[in-house]
């Protein structure tokens, strides 16, 4: 396979699930012995890449046109950043012998796309994120983006992502859905041997503490759901700019002492927070393109309740392979949980069918074989 060339410019640099999808993306090519570079200005990324002995270079070409100061520099920023990606494109195409640049943001999908293909290579972009936001539905470059989509091939990580850029124009005959894999390694061991739950029932979750995730209103259900679980505890996995206040209407709640806040894990040691999980709760209220950490609570055997939002449903089949609850609605996860008390077989027996539908649709080696498809 020839080499491949990544590209990154983000408007910041955050350790999200793109970031995490695409080092176990290239983690498994790298041990597959392809090769690949990385050419960016995301410092998630290059630090990543770096520690790993991973090829990486820092690279400026302004920040990505996704909010408004930084879309009316945009065609100023580009008159200096393209003549330098123009040498980066001439550079890796004559002298690496790449021939599929692999696109993780705005900037270089509006701005590389042409010259790639001009230059004899494979484009490939990748759309974590539903075009609904008003990042590219109101973007005043979004015409160019439609224009040079049909000259890539646009995957996507779910189908409601795809409807979505369909929506917008792109063609459909452009898009492909991948879903995000998970290595199924080290869940192998942390399966269940019972259904019923010990003496203290514990809810979690594992998710970026920020507005859309909606853990206030898993905290205002986790309340009420005292009521009739006293011995109940909640802890909560991940960071974000929301942990502070979340940290706050807890105490306000009264109900800080059964609610713990873990903070950012480790990817490796995430399998043994889900496996002390009773039960796994997204409880998002918007933008949920897919949900990694639904498909790794799944993979441990753990029973999944998740808004009816976005991808989600694409993953949980309500009543089948988890529960599926309204966003925005404390009663009804309130409701979710007492069922998945009140019926552990019940529950156990949907977790089984979860995990069943992981190992035939949702592991990392069944994502790897997708993209090595198009990466040819």
């Amino acid at each position: 396979m020839k080499p491949i060339l990544i590209i990154k410019f983000p408007y910041s640099s955050q350790y999200g699930g793109g970031e995490q999808h695409t080092l176990q993306l290239f983690a498994a090519l790298a041990q597959q012995r392809i090769p690949f570079y990385f050419v960016g200005s995301c410092s998630v990324l290059l630090n990543a890449f770096r520690k790993r002995g991973w090829p990486a270079r820092r690279w400026w070409a302004g920040k990505e046109p996704v909010a408004m100061w930084s879309a009316v520099l945009f065609p100023f920023s580009s008159v200096f950043a393209l003549p330098g990606l123009l040498g980066i494109a001439i550079y890796y195409r004559c002298f690496r012998n790449v021939r599929t640049l692999y696109c993780l943001s705005f900037t270089e999908k509006v701005l590389l796309t042409p010259i790639a293909r001009m230059l004899g290579m494979k484009v490939l972009w990748i759309e974590h994120v539903a075009s609904t936001g008003c990042w590219l539905r109101l973007n005043p470059f979004r015409m160019f983006y439609v224009w040079w989509s049909r000259m890539a091939i646009v995957i996507t990580i779910s189908h409601n992502v795809a409807e979505s850029f369909a929506e917008l124009g792109v063609a459909q005959r452009s898009m492909k859905v991948i879903y995000n894999g998970v290595d199924l390694a080290p869940y192998q061991e942390l399966h269940r041997t019972t259904s019923h739950w010990t003496r203290t029932f514990i809810l979690g979750t594992v998710v970026r503490l920020e507005p859309n995730k909606g853990i206030h209103y898993l905290l205002r259900a986790f309340h009420t759901l005292l009521l009739s679980i006293p011995h109940a505890r909640l802890v909560i996995v991940g960071d974000g700019s929301e942990r502070k206040q979340l940290e706050w209407l807890s105490r306000r709640l009264s109900i800080d002492r059964v609610v713990q806040f873990v903070g950012f894990q480790q990817p490796e040691k995430i399998p043994h927070w889900l496996q002390s999980f009773d039960c796994f709760i997204l409880p998002s209220i918007e933008r949920e393109s897919f949900g990694v950490s639904i498909v790794q609570a799944m993979a441990a055997g753990c029973p999944v309740i998740a808004s009816r939002l976005g991808g989600i449903p694409e993953i949980v089949h309500d009543g089948e392979t988890g529960l599926l609850i309204a966003p925005k609605d404390s009663e009804h996860i309130v409701y979710a949980t007492l069922s998945i008390y009140q019926h552990p077989d019940m529950a156990m027996e949907r977790a089984r069918k979860a995990y069943a539908m992981v190992e035939k649709e949702f592991t990392l080696d069944h994502m790897i074989e997708q993209f090595r498809r198009y990466f040819v």
